[in-house]
């Protein structure tokens, strides 16, 4: 029997079905050999009288009208076991009159009667062959007893010799011990037939299912292997980024500081010749220097910003509330946020559990998550502040998402976001800002995960180790004031950070 489409075992009502229409294919060439036999026997050899013709006709007309009715209900319904036994025992009946009317026990067609024991061993299961059997057993003795008894009309077979005395044909249907024995052997050979098929047939499908049992753990064990080796290869991957990182972190390092001290120094001179001399230097010098002097606090912001992301300082840490850096971000955003036509959706809990963190390292980090996130939607739309709790057996960790609709981060992108450098707004970003942040989560024993499909929206999950719930909230002010407190005073830090995107 095939196996299904998606290639798992074939269900027990495929089963039947397979098992109909075999009986159905099988019982149509039956009703072929039949017509074609019946034909040779009485039109040909001449082994069957005339006067049976009809009668055997009609059995086989019976037989194909049978199967064409089992066909149709085939098509209508689903076949249950009842359907299967039906045609098992509708065939034992019809065989058992083609029998007797064709050379009663004397016929050596009288073994087919096994073959039905075997199908209903295979098909139906042990009790059924047993039943199969004993109803083959007493059709059998019943017409053998009926041709002896003369109770049945015995129809010659005259392909065997049959001996005259007293003037009268001799029949073997006719003599009691070779009727007792006939019937006596055939009930044996039906029985141990029964027992030899359905034991034969129990374990070979106890074999199959061992068999599905050690595939089907191959199969598991193939599909783990496999989730083993893609975490082994993304592990890799990781490892050989995080080296690659190392080494251009290190070197950038020791690029930003010695490129800190020249640099402010650039932009200190400059400036200093433009409120010393402003008044004596031509309009489109005074400009030019201005230009310099603001190139120059760009490039000393980039530098500070390589030193925090290869060598972030550890600032102090204690039990937070990370509702408290989340909202201060959000007030420096909501006027640009207003601005842009995005929405922001507040949707931080009641209560969370508080994180071994400093606040403004963390202010920092979702400032240039929302900045980004706005950058994301300059056509307006909605971003969603959302936390939650999550347990790993005994360790707690708390899972802040930030979730925007804008166009979403392209694959080739998407694994590259943390790269120092790495940044999608041209010249008004340096490509740290994520950089940065990943440094700073992780520094707090974090991680950053991006989920982004194009054109769905990107969603930031930043997951920190959570501490047991304090039993008494800490005010604070932030807290106490609406979701979304009113904007308050960038501080320096934060406006350079809006550069690092």
């Amino acid at each position: 029997l095939d196996e299904s489409a998606d290639g798992s075992p074939p269900s027990a009502l495929q089963q039947r079905r397979h098992y109909a229409r075999w009986f159905i294919m099988m019982r149509g060439i039956a009703v072929i050999v039949a017509g074609a036999a019946v034909f040779a026997a009485i039109a040909v050899a001449e082994v069957l009288s005339d006067r049976v013709a009809l009668v055997l006709g009609g059995l086989v007309a019976l037989l194909a009208t049978l199967n064409a009715a089992y066909a149709l209900v085939l098509t209508r319904a689903e076949p249950g076991t009842r359907f299967l036994a039906v045609q098992v025992y509708g065939d034992l009946a019809v065989l058992i009159l083609l029998l007797h009317f064709s050379g009663g026990i004397e016929n050596p067609l009288t073994t087919l009667l096994l073959l039905h024991v075997i199908i209903a061993g295979i098909v139906l299961g042990r009790r059924h062959a047993y039943l199969v059997a004993g109803v083959a057993i007493l059709l059998y003795a019943t017409m053998a007893v009926g041709e002896w008894s003369r109770a049945l009309e015995h129809y010659t077979l005259t392909i065997f010799p049959h001996p005259v005395v007293d003037g009268r044909v001799v029949h073997a249907a006719h003599d009691a011990v070779y009727v007792g024995s006939a019937v006596v052997l055939h009930a044996i050979l039906l029985l141990l037939v029964a027992s030899f098929t359905t034991t034969l047939v129990e374990r070979i499908r106890q074999d199959e299912r061992q068999l599905r049992g050690h595939a089907e753990r191959a199969v598991a064990q193939a599909a783990a292997l496999e989730r083993a080796l893609v975490t082994q290869r993304e592990a890799q991957s990781q490892a050989l980024r995080a080296a690659r990182l190392a080494a251009v972190g290190e070197l950038a390092g020791q690029v930003a500081h010695e490129v800190n001290n020249p640099i402010a120094i650039m932009s200190a001179k400059a400036r200093l010749l433009l409120r010393q001399h402003e008044q004596a230097l031509p309009p489109a010098v005074a400009v030019e220097i201005g230009k310099i002097a603001e190139q120059s606090d760009r490039v000393a912001r980039i530098a500070q910003g390589l030193l925090s992301y290869c060598r972030p300082a550890p600032g102090a840490r204690s039990a937070l509330d990370v509702r408290v850096p989340i909202r201060r971000a959000l007030a420096y955003v909501d006027a640009r946020a207003a601005a842009a036509g995005v929405r922001v959706s507040d949707e931080l809990p009641g209560s969370l559990p508080h994180v071994r963190a400093n606040a403004p390292e963390l202010e920092q980090v979702f400032l240039n998550l929302f900045l980004n996130a706005l950058d994301a939607m300059p056509a307006g739309g909605t971003l969603r502040v959302a936390a939650h709790e999550e347990r790993h057996g005994a360790e707690a960790a708390l899972a802040v998402e930030v979730h925007d609709t804008g166009a979403g981060i392209p694959d080739d992108i998407r694994s590259r976001i943390f790269e120092p450098f790495l940044t999608t707004k041209g010249h008004h970003g340096s490509g740290l800002g994520l950089s940065i942040c990943q440094g700073l989560v992780g520094s707090h024993g974090g991680v950053i995960e991006v989920e982004s499909r194009v054109g769905h929206g990107t969603r930031m999950t930043v997951r920190l180790p959570a501490e047991e719930r304090a039993p008494v909230p800490v005010p604070d002010p932030v807290l106490a004031a609406a979701p979304v407190p009113l904007p308050v005073p960038v501080p320096v830090r934060a406006a350079e950070v809006a550069t690092h995107g």
